[in-house]
């Protein structure tokens, strides 16, 4: 019988366990440094994306209000016209009066009318669009009406409001535009292949073409005398442009927005409007 103590295998030691083991204060220094710098930089990272996240936001609602208001004045051109008949009475009609700032310390403002004769006043006053509307239009000036109402939010200042209106002079009154014809055709209207230039826009002036067409030498088309209607050569346009600003905490942003519209009004067209180029 064997009587010697069994030996048991002993625990591999672990060698952190020793005694000296561990991170030395350099490698503590270093791994802290490390470690702050990687949350530094990632603090930075993430301040500057919450910051541009801000500014995105708030200049995209900036865009919107700007085109919220820009969409209200270009609905009332497209469904009227630039009001030449104020502009001619307050202006006399001088062109350089039709590009204009409209910084709201002068009478000057941009006035519409539509086809219901419903006239629209905008003007800038304290960095602010305002709006009047009158179902009885005339020629007041716009210093002498009280009751203008902000079309824009709180938020949105407006730096600059400028428009330019074309053309400078009223198209649906002054000369009288007929479509052009040879002369001896006195068919009520001239047939299609009977005009070299059907189509073309004239003017009745002594009989004569402003754009008749030189074929060989010869001019061969000229207005015809005959009532066919009269046609607008071109629709008055408005182009309009917009200094905004918006302040938002620390955030000032500032934009320009710029459009042209076309008035949709058809005055005093009749059959001929559709050849009109």
């Amino acid at each position: 019988m064997d009587f010697h103590p069994k030996k048991f295998p002993t625990q591999k030691e672990n060698p952190l366990l020793k005694s000296g083991a561990g991170f030395t204060l350099i490698e503590v220094i270093v791994a802290t440094a490390v470690f702050s710098m990687a949350m530094v930089l990632a603090t930075t990272v993430f301040v500057v994306f919450l910051q541009q996240q801000r500014r995105t936001i708030n200049q995209q609602e900036m865009q919107n209000d700007a085109r919220a208001v820009m969409e209200e004045i270009a609905q009332k051109l497209r469904e009227g016209v630039a009001d030449y008949a104020y502009y001619a009475t307050n202006f006399n009609l001088a062109p350089q009066k039709l590009l204009s700032s409209l910084n709201g310390s002068n009478d000057e403002c941009l006035v519409i009318r539509d086809a219901l004769n419903e006239q629209y006043f905008y003007r800038l006053a304290g960095g602010k669009i305002q709006k009047f509307s009158t179902s009885t239009p005339g020629t007041t000036a716009c210093s002498t009406i009280a009751n203008w109402s902000d079309i824009t939010p709180a938020s949105l200042t407006v730096e600059a409001f400028s428009i330019f209106i074309s053309p400078s002079q009223d198209p649906f009154q002054g000369k009288s535009y007929k479509a052009c014809g040879k002369p001896g055709d006195f068919l009520d209207p001239p047939d299609n292949d009977k005009c070299t230039d059907w189509g073309t826009f004239c003017t009745v002036d002594g009989n004569t073409c402003e754009y008749q067409k030189l074929t060989n030498s010869i001019l061969t088309c000229y207005c015809t005398p005959q009532r066919f209607g009269n046609v607008v050569p071109l629709h008055p346009k408005v182009t309009i442009s917009l200094k905004v600003s918006r302040v938002a905490g620390q955030l000032t942003l500032s934009e320009t927005y710029q459009t042209t519209i076309t008035s949709r009004i058809f005055k005093n067209f009749d059959k001929l409007n559709r050849y009109a180029p």
